[in-house]
């Protein structure tokens, strides 16, 4: 099994096309992805700001939006033309509450569904509950249990610092390749299949090994 580690914000556009495409290769190659949660932009707002306030936005924004639209169409979503951010911290540290109950992966795609298709606020709690609602995960959050979701959240912070993270989507291969930005399908393909032909060929060397040790006694 090859292992993906994949870091996501729900503020970026490319990471819903990443993890959606990830989606799909999960389901024809031996890959095991893990989400690791970066917030990019801490100083948002609950109430949001307008995209074009943000000072790393690219003045053809909405072009982009459009772009990624029609690659995410591919994989069944929509990118409609966002006009508002929001503060994503709520919703990246409930991504790991949904994980305890093995709905990381599609929470994930329906808070990104209210960013980019619904245009709603998801940093609203309320809204987070009714997808939690919608999904069968328990609404009714501790106060220990919330705790225990934000150390994981830092905790994927510092694994972010670790590898020397600078942006998302950033995927990590079988904790050797790494690959940052959003790439065409057949990129991530190519590495996964390369790491598989590595698999293929220690195992062929392991069983020549034990033939001779075999044959030897």
């Amino acid at each position: 099994m090859i292992s993906v580690k994949l870091f996501y914000d729900f503020i970026c556009p490319f990471s819903y096309v990443c993890k959606v495409m990830f989606d799909k290769l999960e389901k024809e190659y031996p890959i095991k992805v893990e989400y690791y949660t970066k917030e990019l932009h801490v100083d948002i707002s609950e109430n949001g700001i307008r995209t074009s306030e943000l000072l790393d936005v690219l003045p053809n924004y909405s072009s982009i939006l459009q772009i990624l639209s029609n690659i995410g169409m591919q994989y069944g979503i929509k990118i409609n033309d966002v006009k508002m951010k929001y503060n994503t911290k709520t919703a990246l540290i409930l991504s790991k509450f949904a994980k305890r109950y093995n709905k990381e992966s599609e929470y994930i795609n329906a808070i990104y569904k209210m960013m980019f298709e619904n245009l709603d606020n998801i940093s609203d709690l309320d809204k987070i509950q009714q997808v939690f609602a919608n999904i069968g995960i328990p609404t009714n959050l501790t106060d220990e249990e919330l705790k225990k979701c934000y150390v994981e959240y830092s905790n994927d912070a510092s694994h972010a610092i670790d590898v020397d993270l600078t942006g998302v989507p950033f995927v990590i291969i079988n904790d050797d390749i790494r690959i940052q930005g959003l790439r065409e399908e057949k990129v991530y393909i190519q590495k996964i299949m390369g790491c598989l032909d590595r698999v293929d060929k220690l195992n062929n060397i392991s069983k020549a090994f034990e033939i001779k040790s075999v044959s030897t006694k």
